[in-house]
């Protein structure tokens, strides 16, 4: 499932090591489509935009809503705690996990 869904957005975003990373219009746009098909997101990873062919992992800026935690978050409010932290960031590129 999460093949198809993330498929139709490759030719918007950044194709790096069989990830698809989107920029933050992508993201948000992305994210929505996740709330509209209630499809549960479980994390989301931040990266810089690339300098070359190097792009570098902003590992302590991902979020994961995967924990016990968020086990009784609905779809909706999931992505809009994403949502939320995608618009905390300036010029970055999102990676998904989905369910």
């Amino acid at each position: 499932m999460a093949k198809e869904i993330i498929e139709p957005y490759r030719s918007r975003a950044v194709v790096w090591r069989e990830m698809f990373l989107f920029p933050t219009d992508v993201a948000l746009e992305f994210l929505k489509d996740c709330e509209q098909k209630d499809i549960r997101i479980l994390g989301c990873d931040v990266f810089d935009m690339p300098v070359g062919d190097t792009i570098r992992s902003r590992f302590d800026d991902g979020l994961d809503v995967s924990t016990k935690e968020y086990w009784d978050y609905s779809v909706v409010e999931l992505c809009s705690l994403v949502r939320d932290h995608i618009l905390s960031k300036k010029d970055k590129l999102f990676e998904f996990t989905l369910s």
